[in-house]
C-alpha cells in the first residue's frame, strides 16, 4: 500500500514548492506514532539566529531551523527538516523517560530487582538525566563539548537513524547507500578518542561527566552488562577498542 504522504511530497518536490503545511502534518503524524503527543505543543519552521538547527523547549515546543544555507534542492530541504525534527523528538523522547524516572522507578524500593529492559532504562536514565544537569549548571562547558552530552550524542544518533528509516516507509525503494552507514558509524565514535599513553579509549561520559556522578550512580551504569555496544556508544558509555571493532565490521557488511 503506498504510504499517505508519498504523492504529495513527490508534487512538493516536483513543482519545487515546499509544503510546509504537508512537513507539519507529517510531523504530527510521527509525533502520534511515537506516542509523544504530551510532550509536543507545537512545531514551528522559523529563522533561528546562530547556527542552532532546532530547538526543544520547557514549553514543549519544537522549533526548526527555515533556512539552510548548504541545501542544494527541495529533496534535501526536506530530509534537514526531518533530520532536525528526528533530533528534537529525542529531546522529547528523553524528556517522557526522566518523567517517567520521578513516577515509577523513583517511588520503587531500595532492594527492588530490575527487569533487564528495565536496567537498561535506568543507566540511560542516570546518563541521560546527568548530562541535563550539568547542562543546566555549566553552560561553557555544554558549548565547548556539546556532541559529548549524552542526550546530544543520542540525538544526533537517532536523527539520522529515524530519518533513514522514516523516509524508507514512504519510498521503499530508496537506496540507503554506504554513505548512510559510515554517517551511523562516525555518530557512534564521535567523541572517543585514544589515549596514546595506555591505549585505552576515552567516551565522551569519561570526559565530561563520569567523575561527577555519585558512587552509586557510577557503579549502576560501569557495572550492569545489560546495554549492547551500539546501545553504549549511542550514549557515549565507555567501550573498549575490541568493542568498537567488532561494531564497525557490522557495519561495513
Amino acid at each position: 500500500m503506498e504510504h499517505k504522504f508519498r504523492r504529495d511530497l513527490l508534487e512538493s518536490i516536483r513543482n519545487n514548492e515546499f509544503n510546509e503545511e504537508l512537513f507539519l502534518t507529517m510531523a504530527y503524524d510521527i509525533i502520534e506514532e511515537y506516542n509523544l503527543n504530551n510532550y509536543v505543543s507545537s512545531i514551528k519552521i522559523k529563522d533561528i539566529e546562530g547556527k542552532t538547527r532546532g530547538k526543544y523547549s520547557n514549553k514543549k515546543e519544537i522549533e526548526i531551523r527555515k533556512r539552510y544555507d548548504y541545501v542544494i534542492n527541495l529533496t534535501h530541504y526536506y530530509i534537514e527538516l526531518l533530520l532536525t525534527l528526528f533530533h528534537e523528538l529525542e529531546h522529547a523522547d528523553q524528556k517522557k523517560l526522566l518523567d517517567k524516572n520521578k513516577t515509577y522507578y523513583s517511588k520503587l524500593p531500595i532492594n527492588y530487582d530490575y527487569t533487564y529492559e528495565e536496567a537498561k532504562e535506568i543507566i540511560r536514565i542516570i546518563t541521560i538525566g546527568n548530562s541535563w544537569k550539568l547542562y543546566a549548571s555549566d553552560r561553557k562547558l555544554y558549548t565547548k563539548y556539546h556532541d559529548l552530552f549524552s542526550f546530544e550524542h543520542e540525538a544526533n544518533y537517532y536523527s539520522i537513524v529515524n530519518t533513514t528509516s522514516y523516509l524508507k516507509t514512504i519510498f521503499p525503494e530508496l537506496n540507503i547507500n554506504d554513505n548512510y552507514k559510515k554517517t551511523q558509524l562516525q555518530l557512534l565514535v564521535s567523541g572517543y578518542k585514544i589515549n596514546i599513553l595506555d591505549d585505552r579509549i576515552i567516551s565522551p561520559v569519561e570526559e565530561i561527566l563520569l567523575d561527577r556522578l555519585s558512587k552509586e550512580a557510577k557503579s549502576f551504569i560501569l557495572e550492569n552488562d545489560v546495554l549492547s555496544t551500539e546501545e553504549k556508544m549511542i550514549l557515549g558509555l565507555p567501550v573498549d577498542k575490541k568493542e568498537i571493532k567488532k561494531l564497525a565490521r557490522k557495519f561495513k557488511d
